[in-house]
């Protein structure tokens, strides 16, 4: 999607043409102007800062400020989305902290809410076009990955190959992740039925072609499942 550009504010110009030019500011963060966002089947309303979010997604640039209707109503509608995620990516956009506590969350051992969480953040990241969300979400993975030693649960796969693209850098890390060791445990206590076709799929073609081990996904390989734009450097 095309993006556009923030506007940006006007300067008045001084009535002496001799005064130097100052030097270029940084513009600051405007405050001032709202849209509101009915989100999930019950039309919850949160009032958001329109350049916050703007700044931050192609969805709401196209939205805000293209000749949509949105742009008129000051409204968006996002019915699909949950309530729980969609506050991820608010405080994300303000703090760049992926805030995913919860009810329970302290006695999550093996990861099973935070991983199913996090993954639903990259999608909405995705679906409302915010790259560097999806990027801070995989990084995020990882480091959970890191301290609980424990893969990405099957609910937070399954999310994955239902939800993203078959070339999605979320799929890529979870199956990178599976590649290196398949959990037993998952074919005695999960009926075939519930697993995504495409997982199985790749599972097949890895063990196909000599069940080859990529690199074990690692906050120092990070870099390999993030998004970059052209001629943006990549990570350290």
């Amino acid at each position: 999607m095309n993006t556009n550009r923030l506007l940006a504010s006007k300067h008045s110009m001084s009535d002496d043409d001799t005064a130097p030019t100052p030097a270029a500011k940084r513009l600051r963060p405007d405050y001032t102007a709202y849209i509101t966002v009915l989100v999930g089947p019950e039309k919850k309303a949160y009032i958001v800062h329109e350049n916050t979010i703007v700044h931050h997604s192609a969805f709401f640039r196209a939205a805000c400020l293209g000749r949509f209707k949105e742009s008129k109503e000051r409204l968006v509608r996002l019915p699909e989305a949950s309530c729980d995620i969609f506050e991820i990516l608010i405080h994300w956009t303000y703090t760049k902290e992926i805030l995913i506590q919860g009810i329970g969350f302290a006695a999550d051992r093996q990861g099973i809410r935070r991983y199913r969480r996090l993954a639903a953040t990259w999608v909405l990241a995705d679906q409302l076009e915010v790259r560097e969300l999806r990027n801070a979400t995989i990084d995020s993975i990882l480091k959970l990955q890191k301290e609980i030693k424990v893969k990405p649960s099957f609910g937070a796969m399954t999310i994955a190959y239902q939800q993203t693209t078959e070339h999605s850098t979320l799929r890529a890390l979870i199956r990178d992740s599976y590649t290196r060791g398949f959990p037993s445990k998952w074919l005695k206590t999960i009926s075939r039925e519930k697993f995504p076709l495409e997982f199985l799929f790749d599972c097949a073609v890895s063990a196909g072609t000599g069940f080859t081990k990529p690199p074990s996904p690692g906050i120092s390989s990070k870099c390999r499942y993030h998004e970059h734009e052209e001629g943006e450097p990549k990570c350290n």
